[in-house]
């Protein structure tokens, strides 16, 4: 465990990947607020242009309202389910994994080794995203208003935990089928259309078996992320979206282990 966790974060350090993930968090980071900060200059708000009914609850007008705007959604997870998809795919492509599984037979420290580096990578997007996001709001935005700091803290530190249960995830999907399109593909997929994925299971158990209040996203870790983490949750919503978190996770490890034993080292 300890030799590949070594291995690994060499690799980590080496891949050009991650850096490339960094520096296009930090372009969008940009552009998403530059975006926001459009929206509510006096050109646009004194312009007399009519504007959609809500509009003006989309920006932002707190720290904490950024905060959630970044952490509470799939901005951060596509970030890190690309890495992992990619931090896994390379050791496969270039016979790193052959030369350290073959000398194993139960390759769960592999298995846990990688968790660990993607988890590194996950905690490194986070602060990239929030130093963009206090840099913003106090050096150009002039926002400087802090409603809820500990919803701050316990937001980012429990995004940290989901984000890493998707990126589980995603090495999950690449260790079943030792592809990097379908994982990857999948993974954007779910991340992009899971608002509407979810909102049409709601709405068939609502049909057909009348459990109006019944909702399957809180029982997902990207539902948890998009619905009900944010620095309004309760402690109910915190303590649920990290049950379900590592639960993924769990289970995610495991069949991730299970498919690395079975399998041919190729």
């Amino acid at each position: 465990m300890l030799n590949a966790l070594k291995m690994d974060f060499y690799r980590f350090r080496k891949t050009k990947s991650l850096y490339i993930i960094l520096g296009v968090a930090v372009v969008m980071c940009a552009f998403t607020i530059w975006s926001m900060y459009l929206m509510s200059s006096p050109v646009i708000t004194e312009s007399g242009i009519p504007l959609p009914d809500g509009f003006d609850e989309l920006v932002p007008k707190t720290v904490d309202g950024y905060v959630d705007s970044f952490f509470q959604g799939n901005f951060i997870v596509l970030f890190v389910v690309i890495f992992a998809v990619i931090f896994c795919n390379t050791e496969h492509r270039g016979g790193f994994i052959k030369n350290i599984a073959s000398v194993t037979s139960n390759r769960i420290g592999l298995v846990l080794s990688r968790t660990v580096v993607i988890l590194a990578a996950d905690i490194l997007i986070h602060a990239v995203t929030t130093a963009c996001v206090f840099i913003a709001c106090f050096g150009i935005l002039g926002v400087n208003e802090i409603v809820n700091p500990s919803g701050i803290a316990c937001t980012i530190l429990i995004s940290i935990v989901m984000n890493l249960a998707l990126g589980g995830l995603a090495m999950m999907l690449f260790m079943l089928c030792r592809k990097i399109i379908l994982p990857l593909i999948s993974g954007i997929v779910y991340v992009l259309m899971g608002s509407t994925v979810y909102s049409l299971v709601d709405m068939i158990f609502t049909k057909l078996i009348g459990l109006s209040e019944f909702r399957i996203e809180k029982y997902t870790t990207l539902g948890n992320m998009l619905y009900f983490v944010n620095t309004k949750a309760s402690a109910t919503d915190y303590i649920r979206a990290i049950i379900v978190s590592l639960v993924v996770l769990a289970v995610s490890v495991i069949i991730s282990w299970q498919s690395l034993n079975r399998k041919d080292i190729k």
